[in-house]
């Protein structure tokens, strides 16, 4: 036969682990009402753990807001990308009528432009993705070497520096028969670009929502650390338990 004698006149003991709390007072880490808080928090914590596959969708489109800037230099090559890219979103669900709701449409002079209206557009976060339309096509001087590698750098940037999915889909190439070819002789790859941003306006949704989630998570985690200690039964304050 042993005895246990209670840390101190007032504290709670009953046969389990005690810490002291933020009152100074021994609180018992095992007792059920203490232990069942801990649980949600390490439940919580050890569902957003879990590895999951995160992948955009081409379907429920209907709420999604785009944006297309289109270079107007070299329009007959933007002029048919734009269509493969209308093509697209209408088959997908998504109305893509000027008129309309869902789509915005900026033609600006060149591509060189469109980094800059790209960027404003981002920043109003009024949509999920925007499409970059152009074509810079090589000539005899280097001019094609500094408009393609800026037109690349804004658009990157933008995305970056705003988080929103903006789509290149600006062409460059060496003669205007390989233009041609990606805009509708062989392929549209405005198909591609219109495609591009639906899938990333989709994944985009996801890993906003997962942000959203953690964020209400390590709030309520604050909130159940900082709550007051449980009280634990009278009956079970005695000075001393014995134990065999």
């Amino acid at each position: 036969m042993g005895s246990f004698s209670n840390p101190g006149r007032g504290s709670k003991f009953c046969g389990g682990l005690t810490a002291p709390n933020s009152m100074g007072v021994e609180e018992n880490l095992l007792h059920p009402l203490n232990s069942s808080i801990s649980a949600k928090i390490l439940n919580a914590s050890l569902s957003h753990s879990d590895m999951t596959v995160f992948e955009g969708s081409f379907t429920q489109t209907g709420s999604f807001r785009l944006a297309i800037v289109i270079g107007r230099f070299n329009d007959l090559i933007t002029e048919k990308l734009l269509g493969g890219c209308q093509d697209c979103l209408k088959r997908h669900g998504v109305d893509p009528n000027p008129e309309g709701t869902q789509v915005d449409y900026v033609w600006v002079p060149g591509s060189f432009e469109i980094p800059l209206v790209a960027h404003q557009l981002a920043l109003s976060r009024r949509y999920n993705a925007i499409i970059c339309l152009g074509a810079v096509i090589r000539g005899q001087t280097p001019h094609f070497d500094y408009v393609a590698a800026e037109v690349s750098k804004g658009i990157a940037a933008t995305s970056f520096q705003t988080g929103v999915p903006v789509v290149f889909g600006v062409l460059t190439t060496d003669t205007m028969q390989q233009a041609l070819e990606r805009a509708g002789i062989k392929n549209n790859l405005g198909w591609e670009y219109a495609m591009s941003a639906l899938e990333m306006s989709s994944l985009m949704q996801q890993l906003h929502s997962i942000s959203a989630d953690n964020h209400h998570l390590g709030k309520t985690q604050g909130m159940l650390s900082s709550a007051a200690p449980t009280a634990i039964p009278s009956e079970i304050t005695s000075d001393s338990v014995e134990t065999e």
